[in-house]
């Protein structure tokens, strides 16, 4: 956990962001020396504008698939981050999620692209902790696990049901084109 700015041994926001960004430069090294190593080429069949307006009917779904009840405490956390000083941060997170959104509704496993957003439910973590009291904290993740397990995304586009799960009420939406 970063300490707070200003307490003892604080970190800069910038060294705090240095493993992320080399975590980031060694996905792409890694995965460019097995491409080229092996042959393996990655097509561009499965992505782009033809996929992108056949699942915005899907918008909803898919967008939900993405982290299912784990949306609540992102939401939770956005709204909690009142401060002034802070609405750059929130503007560039919204901006950041919502082209992440577009982009993953652009590739036809919307689910597994979409799934790239799961560190914000950490940083959501992160802030409630550090703007809430630990009762809301604790209720916001109950809430988020309940939902999780009762709409799970396989129960919505599938049919395959668990005898406990809430069938979601969008999943009952046609599924052909």
């Amino acid at each position: 956990m970063i300490p707070d700015a200003g307490s003892a041994g604080a970190v800069s926001r910038r060294a705090a962001a240095l493993p992320v960004l080399a975590a980031a430069f060694a996905y792409a090294g890694g995965r460019w020396i097995l491409g080229t190593t092996y042959g393996l080429a990655t097509t561009a069949e499965g992505l782009g504008l033809p996929v992108l307006r056949w699942h915005l009917m899907w918008v909803g779904l898919g967008v939900w698939t993405f982290l299912e009840g784990l949306w609540i405490p992102i939401l939770a956390a956005l709204w909690t981050w009142k401060d002034p000083s802070a609405r750059p941060y929130v503007a560039a997170s919204l901006v950041g999620g919502a082209l992440l959104v577009i982009g993953a509704l652009g590739v036809i496993d919307l689910t597994r692209s979409g799934a790239y957003l799961f560190p914000a439910a950490f940083v959501a973590l992160r802030l409630l902790a550090s703007r809430t009291d630990q009762a809301f904290l604790r209720a916001t993740f109950f809430v988020a696990a309940l939902v999780c397990l009762l709409f799970p995304d396989y129960n919505l586009m599938t049919g395959w049901q668990m005898p406990w799960v809430v069938r979601a009420p969008w999943g009952w939406t046609p599924l052909e084109p």
